[in-house]
């Protein structure tokens, strides 16, 4: 396997960790998952591309695209809540399902791999968070948007987002 996920474990971690791992394969236009969901597992992209959206009374809004490389899902996997967007297949895919279960044996038998995968988890997460972060702040600063900023209630939910 080519594809590197991780950068906090070694390629021989890797390589066990996807042992673990259920291989799938999906066509484009398939749904991985959609918003509401419940689930406990993530996907690593091998292969291919997939398109994260949400959607809004009569319209789909496009959040992102994910490539090989890329993580699916952490953010369920971690807290067992519910999807937060749909995910579709943008172009023919491979991805490795790891479920919490297989999670928790990887903790059971190897603790420090465990360790530096939650490790890779928090810093996708963080990374992710301060992408966020940067386009609100964009947004801030045009001056329409800027205006509507002002509200109270706009400015507490942007405060919120960006942990103030």
């Amino acid at each position: 396997m080519e594809t590197r996920f991780f950068r906090t474990l070694t390629e021989n971690e890797e390589k066990a960790l996807v042992l673990r791992c259920t291989r799938i394969e999906m066509k484009k236009g398939e749904v991985l998952f959609k918003k509401g969901e419940k689930s406990n597992s993530m996907y690593l992209v091998e292969r291919g591309e997939f398109q994260v959206t949400d959607e809004r009374p009569g319209q789909k809004i496009f959040l992102s695209s994910i490539r090989a490389g890329g993580i699916i899902g952490e953010m369920a996997f971690l807290d067992e809540s519910p999807r937060s967007a749909n995910v579709t297949v943008r172009e023919d895919a491979v991805l490795w399902k790891l479920s919490k279960e297989d999670f928790l044996r990887v903790l059971l038998e190897d603790a420090g791999l465990g360790a530096r995968l939650l490790l890779a988890l928090g810093t996708l997460l963080v990374e992710r968070l301060r992408k966020a972060d940067a386009a609100l702040t964009s947004l801030s600063t045009s001056p329409v948007v800027k205006q509507v900023a002002d509200e109270p209630d706009l400015r507490r939910a942007a405060d919120a987002v960006r942990g103030l």
